[in-house]
């Protein structure tokens, strides 16, 4: 594998700190929002970050 920034990921050992109370609500509204249909496209998102 020739891409060290791959490796390093790969190689990363996983997050094993809890969630925070903060993290379950951010988490809980952007399924709340997904779910309401507020979404933004990815062209759009593309267009506004000139990608």
């Amino acid at each position: 594998m020739g891409d060290p920034v791959l490796r390093a990921m790969l190689e990363a050992p996983e997050d094993d700190e809890p969630e925070t109370e903060e993290e379950r609500a951010a988490v809980a509204e952007a399924y709340e929002e997904l779910a309401a249909g507020k979404m933004t496209p990815l062209e759009d998102v593309k267009r506004e970050f000139n990608l």
